[in-house]
């Protein structure tokens, strides 16, 4: 598993129970069915700049396996789908910096993926729900790579202050040089399951090797260590939210857009000033 980390000195009790509920939930389903399996993906954005060419990647983990056990009757999909990872970031230097999040866009929604949909919906299976295993296990077997075209891209944003969320802004992933300027675009967006690392005779009774999920969206988003409560402030978070009467990019953003799990983030404590907007 991740490591997940806690405030120094803190035992942050709602994370320790979302990490322990989110081991049970995965226990008792590989236990009651098919085992999920284990992927490790890279996606990766290359954006033409008139300075030169910049490219980010960022590495999530996925396990995903068949809604199979005793308890499928208790769902209506077919497949679950667990999800570690963060938004991707293109620093373009003083042109500012292009946000791929990791939710859908709403704007595209018709075609627009988010990030934990990738390894499915980038590699489809075809055959029934019993197929499935096989198909994951040939993934990992052939870590393949795909193009991702604009159309597919997760909701692009940038903000015109690092420091409050509040001034994002939505970016038409084929209308970059509206935001950045002449001569800005992407110039390539690909998505590829990383190859696991093979075990030796001695841990064949041992899990893989975990591959190192990227960490690095908070050294640029500072509010994003806020705790839960402090958070909701700082996005400012209506009480009673619908995504339909959403007329704002900032109405579909929360912790999760940038950082999923929230046991991913390492919270920090609040300081005076955390909540002024």
């Amino acid at each position: 598993m991740s490591e997940y980390a806690f405030p120094k000195g803190v035992f942050d009790r709602g994370r320790a129970a979302f990490l322990l509920l989110t081991l049970a939930v995965t226990l008792l389903l590989a236990g009651c069915g098919t085992p999920p399996r284990t992927l490790f993906a890279r996606f990766t954005m290359e954006v033409e700049t008139p300075e030169g060419l910049r490219t980010v990647s960022t590495v999530a983990k996925y396990s995903i396996g068949p809604n199979d056990g005793f308890l499928a009757g208790l769902s209506m999909t077919e497949v679950y789908t667990m999800f570690w990872g963060e938004a991707a970031m293109v620093d373009l230097g003083d042109r500012g910096i292009l946000f791929c999040t990791i939710g859908g866009d709403y704007e595209r929604a018709h075609q627009s993926l988010a990030l934990w949909d990738f390894a499915l919906r980038l590699f489809p299976r075809e055959g029934s729900k019993d197929q499935l295993a096989a198909h994951l296990d040939d993934l990992i077997r052939t870590h393949p790579k795909t193009t991702v075209s604009n159309a597919q891209l997760p909701l692009l944003i940038r903000f015109r202050d690092l420091a409050d969320p509040m001034t994002a802004e939505r970016i038409d992933p084929n209308d970059l040089e509206a935001s950045f300027g002449s001569g800005v675009r992407i110039a390539r967006s690909e998505f590829e399951i990383l190859q696991t690392p093979e075990l030796r005779w001695w841990q064949w009774f041992s899990p893989p090797p975990e591959i190192p999920i990227t960490k690095a969206i908070q050294a640029r988003l500072p509010w994003l260590s806020l705790p839960v409560e402090a958070l909701d402030l700082k996005l400012a978070r209506p009480k009673y939210f619908s995504l339909n009467a959403a007329k704002k990019v900032t109405d579909h953003l929360s912790a999760g857009s940038f950082i999923y799990p929230d046991s991913l983030r390492e919270v920090r404590e609040q300081t005076p000033t955390d909540t002024d907007h």
